[in-house]
């Protein structure tokens, strides 16, 4: 049976870096627009939550579909690969090796067409 990633770093990590990443995307001037007015805390619930079970471990998310979640954000390409690129350096920055950052980064990416809505 093989190491997941939830399973080498644990859900304490995780949300850690959960934490980080959206501090982040808070401080950014091409991110920062989307997030006004949302409730921070069950966002970072929530995408905590999302994460783990993407990783492997055994958090069911239980938020919107992202679909619905992100309809009404008209968020563009350049915020998306913006959040991409805060996220993968978030990543490096707390020890994920190039090969789980690229699984977490790929899993990202292939939700583009759900999350991508410029108007």
């Amino acid at each position: 049976m093989s190491q997941t990633i939830y399973d080498k770093y644990g859900f304490d990590a995780i949300s850690t870096i959960v934490h980080d990443f959206y501090g982040r995307v808070l401080k950014c001037d091409v991110t920062a627009p989307y997030f006004k007015g949302y409730n921070m805390e069950r966002i970072i619930k929530h995408q905590t939550e999302f994460l783990c079970m993407l990783l492997g471990g055994p958090a069911k998310y239980k938020g919107r579909e992202l679909e619905m979640a992100h309809r009404n954000l008209a968020i563009s390409e350049e915020a998306f690969d913006e959040v991409a690129d805060l996220l993968d350096e978030t990543l490096e920055d707390h020890g994920l090796t190039d090969d789980e950052r690229e699984a977490v980064i790929g899993a990202v990416g292939a939700t583009r067409g759900v999350i991508v809505r410029e108007t």
